[in-house]
């Protein structure tokens, strides 16, 4: 029978690193060589990155097919993760020429700590018309400038998901969130760490332009109240909040008691690691009519803050998560 040409990735799947374009190029042999291309490119189709890899390098028919004939419908359905931390699963140490041939139509890219490949993925990014998600982190993340990032929102603007964590402080996050304002309008989720935003209107600007943003986290981050304030006003689809571990300007979310959220749409928000506390979270979030989700885990949350939330007529919230103090 045919072997498992699955989605599994197991050690044994792992390809030899492709160096070159000179890799010798065998005839395939067997049940595969009788194949009809159409249906050789629907096994390819099943392949993970690491089988997929291996194929490439087996024979110059595959070759043809994975690199041109059928390249957009293979490579549409990787989701690429690479990451230089980890010597296990997910390192791929792709030559450039691979990853600007092959990789550049996969759905989904994301890039750990890999200097080199951020800069192809930057380029890439800047003419592709297939990527819909990608997340750059830690070393990679810290590359990205003002020159290289914001080409690619100008020209990238089918992407649904971003994830950019430790920005270098050389990207100037307001005008950033401008950016995507203008052209990144298919935006539905939005992943941003340890950035400080000092204009609140830019995040008002953001959700009249990304009117399609379901999921906005901004983890570790220091955020206007009042720029979250507008957000939320304008953001008629958000569902997910995260403002994990994030701070106002004016001080700590949740130890001003003024500060009210209110949306008509939130569904789950999550300011875990932040000074919530018994006598602020009422006030907090009693303007999130739909809330059902709420994680205050690692906050200054008690039996009587938790008391005070089950006894709310305002919400009818189905999941309160919580350290019991």
């Amino acid at each position: 029978g045919l072997p498992n040409m699955g989605n599994s990735s197991s050690e044994a799947d792992k390809p030899e690193i492709l160096e070159d374009e000179n890799t010798e190029m065998l005839p395939a042999e067997g049940v595969f060589a009788k194949l009809p291309d159409n249906l050789l490119a629907r096994v390819f189709m099943e392949c993970n990155i690491y089988r997929l890899l291996n194929c490439i390098s087996t024979c110059k028919r595959w070759k043809k097919l994975m690199c041109f004939k059928y390249a957009e419908s293979i490579w549409q359905h990787q989701s690429i993760h690479i990451d230089s931390t980890t010597k296990n699963s997910s390192h791929l140490k792709l030559a450039p020429y691979v990853f600007d041939k092959y990789v550049r139509y996969a759905r989904d890219i994301s890039i750990i700590d890999e200097d080199l490949l951020t800069d192809h993925l930057l380029q890439m990014l800047d003419t592709s018309h297939h990527t819909k998600s990608f997340s750059l982190t830690g070393s990679s993340a810290q590359r990205l400038n003002t020159v290289s990032i914001f080409p690619v929102l100008e020209t990238a603007s089918n992407i649904e998901e971003i994830e950019l964590c430790d920005l270098s402080p050389m990207i100037d996050i307001d005008i950033l969130l401008g950016k995507m304002s203008i052209y990144s309008m298919q935006l539905r989720c939005l992943n941003l760490t340890n950035i400080n935003i000092k204009n609140g209107e830019n995040l008002s600007i953001l959700a009249v332009g990304c009117k399609e943003l379901e999921s906005l986290e901004l983890q570790d981050c220091v955020v206007p109240y009042i720029g979250l304030k507008l957000l939320l006003n304008n953001a008629a689809n958000m569902v997910n909040l995260s403002l994990s571990g994030s701070s106002h300007l004016d001080g700590a979310i949740g130890s001003n008691p003024a500060h009210k959220y209110e949306s008509d749409s939130v569904l789950v928000l999550d300011i875990s690691r932040t000074m919530v506390s018994d006598d602020t979270i009422v006030p907090l979030i009693v303007g999130l009519k739909e809330l059902k989700d709420l994680d205050l885990s690692d906050c200054n949350i008690t039996e009587v803050g938790i008391e005070k939330l089950n006894k709310m007529e305002e919400l009818d919230l189905e999941t309160i998560n919580w350290n019991e103090q």
